[in-house]
């Protein structure tokens, strides 16, 4: 039966800043895969076993035995491990490339051949070798996504290539990673506290040229060839209960696409739909990129698309309460809700939850790993 029913009149999509979908614990995150790619591929995943760290591939034999204190998942052929409270890096053999030496690493693994590591508190970068790229000299990992890095000095925010040299000088108040080929910038905002506030939004491309003058409330990165924004209020007037914001999602060239008052939330597209929340009722379902519901609003909580299946957060048969499955294209449960928390997939596997106990399911919903800790 269906808990929330999306209507939605020419409809459009929108995110509000600071609503954020509920996430997994702490687990590795897993390396960047082109959306359309479903094939399985060969594949090692990090698992516990009394207390270490190991890999296995994904027939569930051991690759690499578990010995380490923590372990994350491999991107461009490497992954960090934790041995005697030091991060350090292995290649797909189990052999040490990087020893440990490091405070703490990025988790998102490398990208373009470079990674954020923390020595002393403080941040630097370094090549798939080891080698220093940039000293330890930032308060947040430099995160590069499209070979650009976003960077904070003092209270501004800029971009560094993958060699550390300044691309965009530090001038935003905020500052969002790449996402084809444009970043979501805040302009003339002021922080507090830990958060950057008042500022407009608009977007860049990689040479710093603004392409959307900022304008928006909030910002999205693009995917698909949309973002979501907070459209800007007319003058005088001030979003409530009675007149909502208006938010949806905006084209490469800042056009409107999807605009509507009726969601409170929405995500990036994945596989030609995105997860969006209902104003009314608080409930999750998908829209497809015309603004068209494609997927009821029935669940608590909705993830990404990814191999052609989404974590979704609903109640199970079974009357345990509300758990994690999910559903295909055409919103069928083809994983039924189990799950205390439950990962994307990424080659034919996703990282599930029972409890505590991390384990690995295939796209049937067998474990290739059963949940331990």
């Amino acid at each position: 039966m269906l808990r929330g029913i999306l209507l939605i009149s020419t409809l459009t999509i929108f995110t509000c800043a600071g609503c954020e979908k509920a996430s997994p614990p702490p687990a590795p995150a897993p390396p960047e895969r082109k959306s359309a790619d479903t094939r399985p591929a060969a594949v090692l995943l990090p698992v516990v076993q009394d207390g270490l760290w190991g890999y296995i591939d994904a027939d569930a034999e051991t690759v690499i035995p578990p010995q380490y204190q923590r372990a994350e998942r491999f991107a461009e052929g490497l992954a960090a491990v934790q041995s005697k409270g030091l991060w350090g890096f292995v290649d797909e053999a189990g052999t040490m490339v990087i020893p440990p030496q490091f405070d703490d690493v990025d988790r998102g693994g490398f990208a373009g051949g470079r990674i954020s590591v923390m020595l002393d508190g403080r941040w630097g970068l370094i090549d798939a070798t080891g080698r220093t790229v940039l000293p330890p000299t930032f308060d947040a990992p430099p995160r590069f996504r499209e070979n650009l890095a976003v960077v904070r000095r003092g209270n501004l925010f800029g971009y560094i290539d993958a060699n550390g040299q300044t691309v965009i000088k530090p001038q935003y108040t905020f500052a969002e990673p790449f996402s084809e080929g444009l970043a979501a910038v805040m302009t003339r905002g002021r922080w507090i506290g830990r958060r950057a506030r008042g500022g407009l939004w608009g977007y860049v491309d990689k040479t710093g040229h603004v392409k959307i003058t900022p304008q928006y409330r909030a910002a999205g990165p693009f995917s698909e060839g949309l973002a979501w924004v907070r459209f800007p209020l007319p003058p005088g007037r001030r979003a409530d209960e009675n007149r909502p914001a208006v938010g949806g999602y905006i084209d490469a060239q800042g056009r409107p696409v999807i605009r509507t008052k009726d969601l409170l939330a929405g995500g990036e597209f994945h596989e030609g739909r995105a997860a969006v929340r209902l104003r009314y009722t608080g409930l999750w379902g998908y829209i497809d990129n015309t603004g068209r519901v494609v997927i009821g609003a029935d669940f608590d909580q909705a993830n990404d698309f990814h191999e052609g299946l989404a974590a979704v957060q609903s109640f199970g048969d079974n009357g345990a309460g509300v758990k994690w499955g999910y559903v295909d294209p055409a919103g069928e449960f083809v994983i039924p809700p189990r799950f205390d928390q439950a990962g994307d997939f990424h080659a034919g596997a996703a990282a599930v939850w029972i409890g505590n106990k991390l384990g690995y399911i295939d796209r049937e919903g067998r474990f290739l790993w059963p949940p331990v800790e």
